[in-house]
């Protein structure tokens, strides 16, 4: 399975097809990039309910405070991924608003700590370890049924998962 990726930086949407609006596109779901939120903490929530109007929206901003990711939620993204560097006490909190908060794998500890709080869903750039219900992937395509491939992700933002 793949899923599109658009991007917002300066309040702005990029990633659009050329001669297409956000309301023309294809498919149900989308994977957006929150340049604001992830490199300054300014969250796009207005662009967020714009989104998630017309696709299933998975947010990737990192937010780092519950209420951010409530906030998140509540302007449409369907998913978030939050900051994998956050403190057990927020993650375990986290969780318990929304089962389906999204953890970038940079290694097994940290997946196995998000895990241990009742985590499943991961963002990578490659094929992960252990359980795990669904995975974004935003590296090299891989075939199969928990992996959704991510379609133009940034590679600036690689440095993030």
């Amino acid at each position: 399975m793949k899923i599109r990726c658009i991007s917002v930086r300066n309040h702005v949407l990029e990633g659009i097809p050329e001669g297409q609006q956000l309301e023309t596109m294809e498919g149900d779901q989308i994977f957006l990039c929150d340049y604001d939120g992830i490199l300054h903490g300014n969250y796009n929530f207005k662009i967020y309910t714009r989104v998630a109007k017309f696709f299933d929206t998975v947010v990737f901003n990192l937010v780092q405070k519950e209420y951010d990711l409530v906030d998140s939620l509540v302007s449409g993204a369907a998913r978030v991924v939050v900051d994998p560097d956050m403190k057990d006490s927020v993650l375990q909190r986290v969780l318990d608003i929304s089962p389906d908060t999204v953890f970038p794998y940079r290694s097994e500890e940290k997946a196995e700590r998000f895990r241990a709080y009742g985590g499943t869903s991961f963002l990578s750039t490659r094929e992960i370890n252990g359980p795990f219900s669904i995975c974004y992937n935003a590296g090299v395509a891989i075939s199969s049924e928990k992996y959704v491939d991510i379609d133009n992700f940034p590679e600036d933002l690689l440095q993030f998962i």
